[in-house]
């Protein structure tokens, strides 16, 4: 299980066993049918996937209630305070770690479904070498965009972190196809998405860089770091030309708005 779902399953388990030998040890009021519900009312979450917070916040606050009110045990506002206290914390952090787990569970049902990332980058390999053979015959350039998803600080679970960002290659790879479809080839790796631009040179890219990211953050809410490299100025065969295009992305360093990210990525290739 990855660690980040691990710690709020653990937090989940913590406040109900934690919750439930405190109450039965208070000596305010006795354990009955309302400390039971609330204690323990929250791994409905867990038993069925249909139970959702609301849902059971809107029917789990009044059958608390209706206990304690046929409790044969005195009710206080105290006791039904703290039972409903009780009960909306564990509510509130099992659906946290249970909306992780669904999650993840999606992510990793879109990367099973996702294109075959050696056959993609293949077609692009091909698609590239017949373009360089074409511009060398008609004196023309062109251009190799490596794209990635905004690397975070790297301080959440490793193996969860590469989870989402192939989820947001994934995602970018299809708003970059229906982006340059007609002129364009784009291929979707595990580390990033390769796009082939032909009849294209660094003088337009940025503005090509500028308007694919900002299409990515739209549909998807991702940022991206850019790097470009252009035949024939930096390499004559396609292997590094995209060495070139994911070095000038590795040191797009800078996070402060699109056109920086790619006016640093461009910078790095001249």
């Amino acid at each position: 299980m990855f660690p980040i779902l691990r710690r709020h399953w653990a937090l989940w388990a913590a406040w109900i066993m934690t919750s439930s030998v405190l109450l039965f040890a208070n000596p305010w009021f006795a354990f009955g049918w309302p400390e039971l519900v609330a204690c323990f009312g929250s791994l409905l979450l867990s038993a069925d996937r249909r139970a959702r917070r609301e849902s059971l916040l809107a029917l789990g606050l009044p059958a608390i209630g209706l206990l304690a009110a046929i409790d044969p045990q005195e009710v206080t506002a105290l006791r039904l305070v703290v039972a409903w206290a009780v009960f909306i914390g564990g509510v509130l952090l099992g659906a946290r770690a249970v909306d992780d787990q669904h999650e993840l569970e999606e992510l990793a049902g879109h990367l099973a479904l996702g294109p075959d990332a050696e056959a993609a980058h293949r077609e692009l390999l091909e698609a590239a070498q017949s373009e360089i053979a074409r511009a060398r015959r008609h004196d023309r350039s062109l251009l190799i965009l490596s794209l990635a998803p905004a690397k975070g600080d790297g301080k959440d679970d490793r193996i969860a972190t590469k989870l989402l960002a192939a989820r947001g290659i994934f995602e970018a790879s299809a708003t970059l196809r229906e982006e340059l479809h007609r002129y364009a080839k784009v291929a979707a790796t595990r580390e990033r998405v390769l796009c082939l631009v032909p009849e294209a040179d660094l003088d337009s890219a940025p503005a090509l860089i500028e308007r694919l990211a900002k299409q990515v953050e739209a549909a998807h809410g991702l940022l991206l770091e850019a790097g470009a490299a252009v035949y024939p100025g930096d390499a004559l065969a396609v292997e590094d030309l995209i060495a070139v295009a994911d070095d000038a992305r590795k040191q797009s360093v800078s996070r402060h708005s699109i056109a920086g990210r790619a006016a640093t990525a461009l910078d790095a290739t001249d």
